[in-house]
């Protein structure tokens, strides 16, 4: 995956935790599951939904890499290590939703005796249909934490692995933060916890900022990638970030103008935000495109070398006439 498209990543797989509820934000609403995919579905099994992208998409691409790896079914024009990087971008795009869904599942409260799930009090924790989604979000956050540590001890060469999956995870990174895919895993599943167990609002949002200030400092101090300008990008999409998480707490003697100009900000930088994001997109697309159109230079060498040899065919066919000339003339 390109440095470029990192930070906007993360922005936009975060930003909809760190925007307040029944503002401009979206709220978690298993309701709508309920209504538009499968009728008479429990609040329990629309959280469960959360589970069909990620796994969909990754039992497909295994499958996929399976045919083209072992059965040569499937072949790739591109380089070797690109079905690598394809499905490193898959396995981050499924990493926010597996996080999310499993502490979701998780999330209980206790009332009287009876532990019970906070988005449907009907329904009782560790007991029936919730038992077996409990044992599938813990397995797969077991899966999230291998994953992890796998990624650490490949950055760290504590693990030798092929150079193809260690250029993988460290492509565009500086020789000293090889290791910054395994906190950059980290800090999703970070602010998810938080914003899934703890209940109480003004705690949550007044913890989400400090994180997301802490994450912007660690970025600033570290500068991780090789080129300054993916630095200043990331470093601009954290910034937004974190005052979009800050927007929120502005809360004290809140008038309908404060609130109508908290929106209006929010909404500024949100639309601004994405607005760069899709210009990046696009960049990244016609230099794709470009890539493609262009000759590589091994044709371009052979080309050249196919014209030398031409060349030498007419010169030795020039010798070998005026030698006949001359013998016959001679």
């Amino acid at each position: 995956m390109s440095s470029d498209l990192r930070g906007p990543l993360f922005f936009l797989q975060i930003v909809f935790i760190v925007l307040e509820p029944n503002g401009i934000g979206w709220n978690f609403d298993f309701r709508f599951f309920q209504i538009c995919a499968v009728k008479e579905m429990t609040s329990l099994g629309a959280v469960a939904m959360g589970y069909l992208f990620p796994f969909t998409t990754i039992i497909a691409f295994l499958f996929l890499y399976t045919v083209s790896a072992k059965f040569y079914l499937v072949r790739f024009k591109r380089r070797k290590n690109s079905i690598l990087r394809s499905f490193w971008l898959l396995t981050l795009l499924a990493y926010n939703n597996l996080a999310i869904t499993s502490f979701i599942l998780l999330s209980c409260i206790k009332v009287g005796k009876k532990n019970l799930f906070f988005y449907d009090a009907t329904i009782e924790c560790f007991e029936r249909d919730h038992l077996w989604l409990a044992i599938l979000a813990i397995f797969s956050l077991l899966l999230m934490v291998i994953l992890l540590i796998s990624v650490v001890l490949v950055t760290k060469r504590y693990w030798r692995v092929d150079p193809q999956y260690f250029d993988t995870l460290t492509d565009g990174l500086s020789p000293r933060c090889l290791w910054w895919w395994s906190w950059d895993l980290f800090r999703r599943v970070l602010l998810m916890v938080f914003y899934v167990f703890i209940k109480n609002w003004y705690t949550k949002q007044v913890i989400l900022f400090l994180i997301c200030s802490v994450i912007l400092a660690i970025h600033n101090t570290l500068q991780p990638y090789k080129k300054k300008r993916v630095n200043a990008l990331e470093s601009v999409y954290l910034t937004i970030l974190a005052v979009m998480a800050v927007m929120p707490l502005l809360n004290a003697e809140d008038t309908s103008d404060i609130t109508g100009m908290k929106n209006v900000v929010s909404y500024l930088l949100l639309i601004s935000t994405m607005i760069l994001t899709l210009v990046l997109f696009a960049c990244k697309l016609v230099r794709l495109l470009k890539g493609k159109c262009k000759p590589s230079e091994r044709f371009v060498q052979l080309g050249e070398y196919e014209s030398i040899e031409e060349s030498s065919d007419i010169n030795l066919e020039q010798r070998e006439r005026r030698q006949i000339f001359g013998i016959i003339f001679g």
